[in-house]
């Protein structure tokens, strides 16, 4: 978007018409492939096209997305980014107007990486990836051997892979951590109106550019680099020693990944300091993207939950509970096969959802909430409008499934309050405020809870507190039966 010195002068209706540029760019991304003649039959013979992008290839791939393939793992295993200036820098991983950037796993491999590319280099920076310690004793015995200008700095970059023994591991390992059925969870995530907070959400006089500049960047550290933080508590762990394997209760924790190896779902703090080790841990979260103010993330369906769960608690943190700056997510679970593209969809779709999320049956929406299991939640109990949130919900989840393996209630009755949900709620679905008002009023259930848990339950102190659990969150039990019933096959 074109814009004169002038136009600075009011940053923020720049700003405005830059985010109405970029919305329409958005909608249209492919506006510029489209052609006169794009729809006439060509006559030409198509025998292979890509099983990505649907373009002619002569192999699986075709070049480009081989291409980006090769740069996803070079960047899943990097240490380090290398920005390099200069001319004929064709060996680079990616190329941009003279800027070349290479991707290297460790700091004595930086000369040698540079050698590989030749050409003429004009400057180098050297970035630790995800360290702020970047002087490192390995990469300045390289400095003398560059033989051009040398900046040191470090940056923050999304990168967590469930990595194993150098391979990343595929959809059906990722999809067998989860614990039941083995499925995917497909996770995305977005800042609630954000496009608003960088237009009015600093008065007048502090929308300058170098606020707003501070807003963006803080919000990448925690996008690009806080999140690996938080990725890293969701691990499993291989070739344990004899004392840590004999610790661990194998018909729970023990996972079999197709190559055949075990590897173990166990809390760090059961493990000897050389078990726990970076070596051994295994990520179960595949993040695809995460920077500026989104994430997509791929994981074990019930691990991805969870995950979710800390990242809103870990943005709430971040922001110190600013009540104006909130996430919004949503969640799409999916077998190990199913296309990727289309559950990426659908998982957007459910984060449509929440972001359209009402707050009461007048209509008045509110965002800062969760769409998974065909349900959209906000995150925290509103207790004003008689709504409970997803923590409250998870929590739920969490006893009903430990009231389960202890066989004080059984499957078949966590099952029958779906069909009570069904009696008193389904049929107004479709219809968003009618729903929202439903729930609120409805009770019709109470009757058949008390009889199924008197005829479930033999000690009455016992099936007492589970009802007063339930009750509250009946209008939205479908999130808890649904996590019980997926945890317990």
């Amino acid at each position: 978007m074109e814009a004169s010195s002038n136009d600075f002068e009011d940053f923020s209706a720049l700003k405005e018409r830059l985010s109405v540029e970029t919305n329409r760019s958005k909608r249209q991304k492919f506006v510029s492939n489209l052609s006169v003649d794009l729809f006439k039959p060509r006559g030409e013979v198509i025998n292979k096209v890509c099983a990505v992008c649907g373009m002619k290839s002569k192999g699986t791939f075709c070049e480009r997305c081989e291409e980006h393939k090769e740069i996803g793992g070079a960047i899943a295993k990097a240490k380090y980014i290398l920005k390099i200036e200069g001319a004929g820098l064709g060996n680079c991983d990616v190329i941009e107007f003279d800027v070349g950037y290479s991707f290297v796993e460790s700091g004595d491999e930086i000369a040698r990486k540079v050698k590989k590319i030749g050409g003429q280099i004009s400057q180098i920076q050297i970035l630790r990836l995800n360290n702020t310690d970047f002087l490192e004793d390995d990469v300045f015995n390289q400095l003398k051997d560059l033989h051009s200008p040398v900046s040191l700095g470090f940056s923050f970059l999304g990168n967590v892979v469930p990595l194993y023994r150098g391979s990343t591991l595929d959809f059906g390992d990722i999809a067998d951590l989860s614990k039941g059925d083995s499925k995917l969870g497909i996770l995305k995530m977005d800042v609630d109106n954000l496009g608003k907070i960088f237009a009015s959400g600093l008065s007048k006089e502090d929308r300058t550019i170098s606020r707003i500049s501070t807003l963006s960047s803080m919000l990448d550290v925690f996008f690009g680099g806080y999140l690996n933080k938080i990725a890293m508590k969701h691990c499993v762990y291989a070739n344990l020693c004899d004392d840590c394997a004999k610790k661990v209760d194998s018909k729970k924790r023990e996972i079999k990944i197709e190559t055949g190896e075990k590897v173990y779902d166990v809390p760090e703090d059961e493990l000897c300091n050389n078990c726990k080790s970076e070596n051994n841990r295994i990520s179960k979260i595949y993040m695809v993207y995460s920077g500026g103010d989104d994430l997509l993330m791929v994981g074990p369906w019930d691990t991805i939950i969870e995950f979710g769960k800390d990242i809103r608690d870990g943005f709430k943190d971040f922001t110190c509970n600013n009540e104006l700056l909130n996430i919004s997510g949503g969640v799409f679970i999916c077998g190990a096969k199913h296309p990727v593209g289309r559950a990426v969809t659908i998982a957007d779709e459910h984060l449509d959802l929440a972001k359209s999320h009402l707050k009461d049956g007048n209509g008045e929406p509110m965002k800062n909430s969760i769409g998974l299991f065909n349900e959209c939640v906000c995150w925290d109990d509103l207790r004003g409008y008689q709504k409970i949130g997803f923590m409250s919900l998870f929590e739920l989840a969490k006893k009903l499934e430990n009231r389960c393996e202890k066989k004080i209630i059984s499957k078949g009755f966590v099952y029958s309050l779906l069909r009570m949900w069904g009696r008193s709620f389904d049929k107004f679905e479709g219809d968003l405020i009618k729903i929202e008002k439903n729930r609120i009023t409805q009770h019709s259930h109470v009757p058949l809870l008390k009889y199924q848990l008197a005829r479930t339950v033999k000690d009455k102190k016992e099936w007492e507190n589970i009802e007063s659990m339930i009750k509250p969150c009946m209008p939205w039990i479908r999130i808890p039966v649904s996590w019980v019933s997926l945890r317990m096959r």
